[in-house]
């Protein structure tokens, strides 16, 4: 091939293509960040905040008790039954989380149950 045409055809083409395959390559280009192996990465676990129970704060008095205690004369023993065994179950709750005033709230409620057999 003579050597005009290399200088005039070919070369100027190589040339281009070389310096777009150059551009090309850096507009790909990232910022490089070291490797480790999967074995050696710490799992990603998200953090779960357990919240605490909330105190529980007595704010019944002996008024409420007597209007409870009223209220609970008029029920059917059936009713009663049925709310002994809710308070029941709830004053247990109570016990194993370490709540101890609300326990004795609902034993108290019990009791006043059990006294209008």
């Amino acid at each position: 091939m003579p050597r005009r045409l290399v200088d005039r055809y070919i070369f100027p083409t190589v040339l281009a293509t070389g310096l777009a395959g150059a551009v090309t390559l850096n507009l790909h280009a990232g910022e490089l960040s070291p490797y480790s192996l999967p074995s050696q990465q710490r799992p990603v676990v998200p953090e779960v905040r357990q919240q605490a129970m909330p105190r529980y704060e007595s704010r019944a008095d002996d008024s409420y008790y007597r209007r409870f205690a009223s209220d609970a004369a008029t029920l059917t023993p059936k009713q009663r039954a049925d709310l002994e065994k809710s308070f029941s179950q709830s004053r247990d709750q109570s016990l194993k989380v370490g709540r101890v005033e609300e326990a004795q709230h609902y034993s108290r409620l019990i009791s006043i149950l059990q006294a209008n057999r």
